[in-house]
Order: C-alpha cells, then sequence, then structure tokens
C-alpha cells in the first residue's frame, strides 16, 4: 500500500500524458486518401442532377426499379434523380446511344434486365451498337427463373397442353436477341412445340394483353412479376426453363421435370443469360467515381429499407450483384459469344417471326 501511494500518483500521470497525447495525435493526423477521396466525390454530387436511362416504359419493372433506387440514391449523394424512359427498337436506340453519347461523368447511369443488354449483341443482333464488355457495371439485383406462362382463360392449363397442342401456338416476346426471345427458342425446342415466336413487343404489358385477348397463347416473364400477375388472376404459370426447380419456386415443374434432357438441350440452356437488373455508367467514366458509386449502391441495396420496398414490387428478396459480378457476367457471355450465335442462329431462322 505505501508503495502504491510512493508510486502509483507519478505513474497514473505518466499513463493520463502518453493517453493524452495519442489522442491528440490521432485528433490530428490527416485524413486517409481514400476518406479524402470520399469527401470530394460526395461535393461533387452533391446538388447535381444524375440521369437514369431505362429502355422501358414508364411503370415496367426495370422503371419501378430505377425510381426506388433513384430515391436512394438521392439521399445518399444529395443529388436531383431524372428517370427517362425511352422504348425505341426494344430499347436498342437508348442502350446505342448511352454506350456512344452519355457523358462519362459519373452521373448519367443505365438501368436494364441483364438479358436485354446481354441478348442482342450475344446474338449480333442487326442495329446492335455498343460493346458489353466496355460498359462500367456498378451492381445489380437477381432475378428468378424465366418461366413458360398462359391465359387463365384459355385452352392451356399445363405445359402438357401445349405439348398436345395439334394447333400453331405463337408467344409473344420482345427483340430477337433478347433473353426473353432465346429462352422461349429454347423451351419450344427442347418441348418440341409446334411454335412461332411473334417478336416486336415493347413490354411484359403489351405481351399480356396480346395474351389475355387470345392473340398469342404464351409468353415468357420473369417469374417475379408472373407470379404477382398470377395472385391477381391474370396469368397461369405452367413451367420454370431450367434443367430443374429453382430452390426458391419448387412448386413449379423445370423442363427436366417435363422431358429427358438430352446433351443438346443442355448446351442450349446453357447458353442462356443469368438474369437479373443491373445499373452501369458509359465506357470512360473515371475509376474513381465508379468504385465510389458501386460503394454508394452496395450500401443501398444492402439495406433492409430498400430490400422491404423492393420485395412489395417483385418478391422474394433474391440477392444482390457486385459490379464485379455483372462485370464477370459480361465478359463470360463474350467468351461465349460464338456458342450463342452457333446455338441460336438456326433456331431463330426456325421459330422467330
Amino acid at each position: 500500500m505505501k508503495r502504491f501511494t510512493k508510486y502509483g500518483t507519478p505513474i497514473i500521470l505518466f499513463l493520463i500524458l502518453v493517453l493524452s497525447a495519442a489522442v491528440t495525435a490521432f485528433a490530428a493526423a490527416p485524413p486517409t486518401a481514400s476518406s479524402t477521396a470520399d469527401s470530394s466525390l460526395k461535393s461533387f454530387y452533391d446538388g447535381k442532377l444524375l440521369k437514369i436511362t431505362v429502355p422501358q416504359k414508364a411503370g415496367a419493372t426495370s422503371d419501378t426499379i430505377a425510381r426506388i433506387a433513384g430515391k436512394y440514391l438521392a439521399n445518399s449523394l444529395g443529388v436531383k434523380v431524372a428517370v427517362e424512359n425511352l422504348t425505341s427498337a426494344s430499347g436498342l436506340v437508348a442502350r446505342n446511344n448511352f454506350y456512344n453519347m452519355a457523358k462519362p461523368d459519373g452521373l448519367n447511369l443505365l438501368l436494364e434486365p441483364t438479358g436485354s443488354v446481354m441478348g442482342d449483341w450475344a446474338m449480333s443482333s442487326a442495329g446492335v451498337n455498343y460493346d458489353i464488355t466496355k460498359f462500367q457495371y456498378l451492381g445489380g439485383l437477381k432475378r428468378g427463373p424465366l418461366v413458360i406462362t398462359a391465359s387463365p382463360k384459355g385452352p392451356y392449363k399445363t405445359i402438357q397442353d401445349m405439348i398436345s397442342s395439334k394447333t400453331e401456338l405463337k408467344f409473344a416476346s420482345m427483340a430477337p436477341g433478347s433473353l426473353i426471345t432465346l429462352s422461349n427458342m429454347a423451351a419450344v425446342e427442347i418441348l418440341g412445340l409446334n411454335a412461332k415466336i411473334v417478336t416486336g413487343y415493347a413490354g411484359a404489358t403489351e405481351r399480356a394483353l396480346s395474351l389475355a385477348q387470345g392473340e398469342v397463347a404464351g409468353a415468357v416473364y420473369n417469374m417475379e412479376w408472373a407470379a404477382t400477375q398470377a395472385k391477381e388472376g391474370q396469368l397461369s404459370i405452367l413451367v420454370q426453363i431450367r434443367a430443374d426447380r429453382d430452390s426458391n419456386y419448387k412448386d413449379t415443374p423445370a423442363l427436366g421435370d417435363v422431358v429427358k434432357l438430352t446433351d443438346y438441350h443442355k448446351s442450349l440452356l446453357a447458353a442462356v443469360i443469368p438474369d437479373g437488373t443491373m445499373m452501369a455508367a458509359p465506357p470512360a467514366t473515371p475509376a474513381d467515381k465508379i468504385q465510389f458509386l458501386r460503394d454508394t449502391l452496395t450500401a443501398i441495396f444492402g439495406s433492409k429499407e430498400f430490400q422491404t420496398e423492393i420485395v412489395k414490387v417483385l418478391p422474394p428478396w433474391l440477392g444482390v450483384w457486385s459490379g464485379e459480378d455483372v462485370t464477370n457476367i459480361a465478359n463470360n457471355v463474350a467468351k461465349s459469344k460464338p456458342n450463342f450465335i452457333n446455338a441460336y442462329a438456326d433456331l431463330t431462322k426456325k421459330y422467330v417471326k
């Protein structure tokens, strides 16, 4: 006790001085390079106008996602957000203009399904004037499987009804090189349907209207959109365009449940692009802004508030892609481009009207 009285006070005073110096030094230390860059970029965005191009009409799924994401970007960056809907040539004009004309300043973004932007390019469709490997991908939302649907009021209650049909079936689709059309062709070929695919429909609503009016027998949709319509009695979901059932939708049969899949069938399915909604910036957008936007979107996509809003539109929540994930998908599609053309060129001639 005497020893503590004799030496304790000086030691405690010494420790207090050391800790005070450390705190002072920490407080006076300059911010790191990354924090300085983030602060500078935050200042850059504050009060600016950020434009999101959506190659679909207002009210479509991508448009809804863009407006929800735009609200969170506005709150995070202090920007004003404008969503521009451009639908000419099933969105091809919008993609071409964005790739070739949008200013690479970090204030111009593109949002649409992976299959739309990548499918036409993979098939070397007429009019494509962009390269999917040069977009600067920021991230995306995963989507469920694509499915064949029919009208609940029509004669086709199951996929077997379509297989047994003696009359030619018509399917409503979008651009010839879109993921919707590629998947539709794969399903028709695998199931051996007597069918033609009518392309040129602007979006999901137009295809659904054609289906309801009996102009076509079926249409391919993403499962989330189809499920919401099925709950309202607007669609019947017949089969997943997959080899096996998606774990999130085990009640709906897959192609492998209906027919024995050959190696050829599996090669057609392997060429199908993973479905999701991606966001990208134009080529040549500065790397620091790309990373800043990627980090911002990662935080937004990871927030429970954002996920809750998305689930109200497209249940269930299936997860996100990072910017690197979407970049890898694009690069893999580029490597497989000859396979896309070889697998689907003849099918296009056979089935697409």
